[in-house]
């Protein structure tokens, strides 16, 4: 029987590590990417054993992520389940202090990566028609989001015409590329932002508070499963629980 194997970039975040927890019975192999915190998975390792492969590669060196797709097409070439999750730390500038750099790692680490390894794994999968993907995006994408937020916006927004360009090309084939869209979490992801700043943001969340990391792994693990084979290109916002 042919193994179900998954592959899920920026696993060592906390969105990626409790995605990991909540979908792991569902997997043969789950291939985890990371860029330096190998050492989160070690208790996941404890519990989940073998099936658990950690894969390193820095997606801001276009070598590193030549590289990782290379490895993964020599080892894994029937990949059909891919969750993209990459994003550098969020950074609160004025517009006009953002130098271009900020805006092209974002660029490099989250939308490079993933346009270069599906486009060397969707030709197999649509031949095979059969496959689902879901990248994270952002509320801001379907609100009025945030001042000073500019490159992570412009690279969200980048990430969304993607998802709907890629469905639009792929339905067809049975191939399901969907996006969920979560409310501000909290999360290292904000480690460089003020606090003060980050109460603010907070404000912009429906209900005043962080969404949680189970509301966004289930979001993500329905998008995966077989119930939501008759959802193809939509972009979910995930506001989180009233209490």
């Amino acid at each position: 029987m042919k193994k179900k194997i998954i592959l899920i970039l920026g696993a060592s975040s906390q969105v990626g590590i409790h995605l990991i927890q909540t979908i792991f019975q569902d997997y043969d192999i789950i291939l985890a990417h990371y860029c330096h915190s190998q050492n989160a998975f070690l208790p996941l390792q404890k519990t989940i054993g073998d099936k658990l492969i950690p894969i390193q590669a820095d997606f801001s060196s276009e070598r590193e992520t030549l590289s990782f797709i290379q490895h993964l097409k020599r080892d894994y070439p029937a990949l059909s389940y891919f969750v993209h999750l990459p994003s550098e730390k969020l950074l609160h500038k004025k517009f006009q202090q953002t130098d271009w750099n900020i805006f092209e790692g974002q660029f490099h680490v989250g939308l490079r990566s993933i346009v270069m390894i599906l486009q060397e794994f969707l030709p197999s999968m649509a031949k095979a028609k059969a496959g689902k993907i879901v990248f994270m995006l952002s509320s801001v994408t379907e609100n009025t989001p945030p001042g000073y937020i500019s490159s992570y916006v412009a690279y969200k927004y980048a990430m969304a015409g993607l998802m709907k360009a890629l469905s639009s090309e792929y339905a067809s084939k049975n191939i399901h590329i969907n996006g969920v869209s979560p409310y501000m979490m909290d999360t290292p992801f904000l480690s460089e932002i003020p606090e003060s700043v980050v109460s603010h943001m907070m404000e912009f969340n429906p209900w005043g508070k962080p969404v949680s990391l189970w509301d966004v792994s289930h979001a993500i693990a329905y998008l995966l499963s077989e119930k939501s084979d008759s959802i193809h290109g939509q972009n979910i916002t995930i506001s989180g629980k009233i209490q």
